[in-house]
């Protein structure tokens, strides 16, 4: 996946166990909708394609809206946040504990993988 519109058209048709991968590179300002629902045995990933190399900047946003998706190796840096929101979960999204790793940016400019 090289865009967050190309992320959007894939979701309809993702199945419990199915991966997504973001190409390397910056995405600047994408705002990602990953919207999908698995099942505790099988979980949805979507993951960079070399960790730490997809880094997201400027008013890049990640949000969740589903259950047991797992998201690896994305990089935000530099980023601004929306409403200072990098990673936004629904109200409802449900993920075993440890399958979502994530640290927010500590202040602004500092990257921080999602490893």
């Amino acid at each position: 996946m090289r865009t967050p519109a190309e992320i959007a058209f894939a979701l309809p048709f993702l199945l419990p166990g199915d991966t997504l991968t973001m190409a390397d590179g910056v995405w600047q300002d994408a705002d990602i909708r990953f919207r999908a629902s698995a099942n505790v045995i099988d979980s949805i990933l979507l993951r960079a394609e070399t960790s730490g190399q997809v880094i997201l900047t400027g008013n890049s946003r990640l949000r969740l809206y589903g259950s047991y998706l797992i998201v690896k190796g994305l990089y935000f840096k530099n980023g601004s946040g929306i409403e200072d929101e990098y990673v936004w979960f629904s109200p409802g999204y449900h993920s075993p504990p440890g399958n979502f790793p994530c640290r927010s940016p500590p202040s602004p400019g500092s990257g921080q993988p999602l490893e």
